[in-house]
């Protein structure tokens, strides 16, 4: 059985702090500073996968995620080589999140279970030196705890609207015959490669599997509604990525109550795993809701 756990940090800093076009740099940074603080073993493991050139660094799908930064609802960062600044005195947050299950405890060697957690809490509270020169307050607001079986929704929901709130780069797969190509990415999320993403990340995460067959549906069993859809440039790692941002409107048509039931556990899963590449320090961020079509017109009649 997979859990997630979902810590929202408040961060105020002392001073305006100029941040990176990829602003998790700094949720990142804060993140090892709390964890290196703990005597513990498990700690340790996290801040290795975290750290860069680590062997446990190339694992595709990493156990934890934290967000980009957010003033209120918006997260922050700028295209090109423009910088993001936090304004002294103003308070911001980010998301960490954590996934536990027997398949990550085996597959990397890592317990990112409730008890770490737990410690780690009371060492995210304080003050914290970030880029040398400025300082930052940081406290908890709010964990939550989500179990695999959470992730069903039995109420028949048959539209889907995915918001995406961060530049999101979602990679077309590599085909077995065409080698040294660089990674490709779409500039709108084509159902399949949305689905194709998201049943890569479950099955390296969770403990029960996901047919990739379930992916090869999805052109056919969600269909494009409407959307909102922009192509963006993010400065990232050195070079210049092309992604999106933007919302998009799914209908759900499946025969299958199976397969049904999976793209709905996805859509959900999608909330606190993003999508695409780099997930783990924040791109793809998301946010999904289901509804009812049915539901929609009735309260417009009434």
């Amino acid at each position: 059985m997979m859990f997630i756990i979902n810590v929202k940090v408040n961060i105020r800093p002392h001073e305006d702090v100029p941040l990176p076009s990829v602003s998790s740099r700094l949720s990142k940074m804060i993140l090892i500073k709390a964890l290196e603080s703990m005597d513990s073993e498990k700690a340790l493991k996290i801040v290795e996968l975290l750290r860069k050139g680590s062997p446990l660094t190339r694992t595709p799908v990493k156990p934890i995620r934290v967000s980009f930064i957010y003033d209120e609802k918006h997260p922050l960062w700028e295209e090109y080589e423009r910088r993001p600044i936090m304004r002294a005195g103003k308070r911001y947050s980010f998301t960490l999140t954590l996934f536990d299950s027997d398949n990550v405890r085996e597959r990397l060697k890592i317990d990112a279970g409730l008890d770490v957690i737990a410690e780690l809490l009371d060492n995210f509270s304080g003050e914290f030196r970030i880029f040398k020169f400025n300082r930052v307050e940081v406290s908890t607001e709010s964990i939550e705890a989500v179990s695999e079986d959470q992730l069903y929704d039995y109420s028949r929901h048959d539209t889907a609207i995915v918001q995406f709130l961060t530049p999101t780069f979602l990679q077309y797969p590599h085909h077995p015959r065409i080698r040294g190509y660089p990674t490709r990415h779409t500039l709108y999320p084509q159902p399949m490669l949305l689905m194709l993403s998201l049943v890569y990340k479950w099955n390296n995460l969770a403990d029960s599997h996901v047919n990739i067959a379930q992916a090869l549906y999805a052109p056919y069993e969600i269909i494009e509604v409407s959307h909102s859809i922009r192509p963006v440039t993010l400065q990232f790692r050195k070079i210049r990525e092309r992604g999106f941002v933007g919302w998009i409107k799914y209908g759900i048509d499946s025969r299958s109550s199976r397969r049904y039931e999976e793209y709905i556990k996805l859509f959900n899963f999608a909330n606190y795993v993003g999508v695409g590449r780099s997930t783990n320090i924040g791109l793809g961020d998301v946010k999904t809701e289901l509804k009812r079509r049915g539901h929609e017109r009735e309260r417009h009649n009434s």
